[in-house]
């Protein structure tokens, strides 16, 4: 079916145009350090704060959950491995309660504490009623697209990571959907195909890529590359993250490639020069059949909460994203009335 014809027959008005869609895209999120207070799981409205209010009014809500929620599991590759996260699995409130509809499972935590925690962790999504891509049993199912529907449309996720080739999913082995994000690798080739078949089975493509190292504003050249590689397949926005920071966002003519939105939840220590306690909601506007903007709304993440940067946060916030999309051949600009970032191709 051809992109977006389902789209607008199942959501056009009597103006014979198609209501407003939106995606809320959501960096990593890492529970359980510090979210479990005095014996007990904080409720989510002590983690996500004012941004709950925001996350509702989208349509759809994605997020990279960078931790494994299970019982059980060893510490994987424990001694090489700097970080292992493992949260309770009580800790699926905390994404029911932001109304977290699908997370990416393709990085380098959810394999943290072996096969078998993954295992649960999945199994614990399925009961909960959240979607998850990128991870699986097996390979087949590891690289395989979501295909959700909501409000009329059919939005396909497609998710991978370039981190820790040990855990990819393998023939009858589980793991993550690993691929060096380069078109000549054959799992970079598999993820591009995923995202054919996407195209061909939903409306909206979106890609969820936790690519690169930790820290600094550029993008590597090869995710550049591969941006562009995975908008010509087919995708209509690329959602980067793994930096721990925010990164520019390059508009194409398909579609928008962020290369970082920052973390959503997380416990890290303030890296000097870094600010990696800003992050941003991005929100993809669908008009018409077509993205017409982004809307990045600005975070403050502390002590594993999150809340809508105000003041001097905010504003560093934007000041760097202004810069930082300008690098990369975007136009920002600031919505006073909506309180974001409002990207649009040139």
């Amino acid at each position: 079916m051809p992109p977006w014809r389902s789209l607008r027959r199942a959501r056009e008005s009597d103006a014979g145009t198609a209501p407003p869609f939106s995606v809320a895209l959501l960096g990593d999120v890492v529970l359980g350090r510090r979210a479990r207070l005095d014996g007990r799981v904080a409720p989510p409205e002590e983690v996500w704060g004012d941004t709950l209010a925001l996350l509702r009014t989208a349509d759809l809500r994605l997020a990279n959950l960078e931790c494994v929620l299970a019982g059980q599991g060893a510490a994987w590759r424990d001694g090489v491995k700097p970080f292992h996260f493992r949260a309770s699995p009580d800790h699926v409130a905390t994404l029911c309660g932001a109304g977290i509809d699908a997370v990416s499972l393709a990085n380098n935590h959810a394999h943290d504490f072996g096969p078998d925690a993954l295992l649960e962790t999945m199994r614990l999504l399925d009961a909960a009623g959240i979607a998850h891509v990128g991870a699986g049993p097996d390979e087949a199912r590891a690289y395989a697209p979501l295909v959700l529907e909501r409000a009329g449309a059919r939005v396909a996720v497609v998710a991978f990571t370039d981190n820790e080739p040990e855990a990819a999913a393998g023939p009858g082995r589980p793991g993550t959907a690993y691929a060096r994000a380069v078109r000549s690798d054959p799992r970079g080739r598999r993820v591009l195909d995923a995202v054919r078949e996407a195209r061909d089975r939903a409306d909206l493509v979106i890609v969820s890529a936790h690519w690169g190292g930790n820290y600094g504003e550029e993008p590597r050249r090869r995710h550049r590359r591969f941006g562009r590689a995975l908008l010509a397949a087919g995708a209509h926005a690329v959602h980067g993250h793994s930096a721990h920071v925010s990164r520019g966002v390059g508009w194409r003519r398909r579609g928008p490639v962020l290369y970082a939105t920052g973390d959503a939840v997380h416990t890290y220590e303030p890296v000097e020069g870094e600010r990696n306690d800003l992050a941003f909601v991005a929100r993809v506007e669908v008009e018409d059949g077509r993205i017409a903007r982004l809307r990045l709304h600005p975070l403050v993440v502390r002590d594993e909460r999150v809340r809508r940067a105000t003041g001097d946060d905010r504003t560093a916030a934007v000041a760097r994203m202004e810069a930082l999309c300008a690098r990369e051949g975007s136009r920002a600009r600031w919505d006073p009335a909506g309180e974001a970032l409002v990207v649009e191709p040139r």
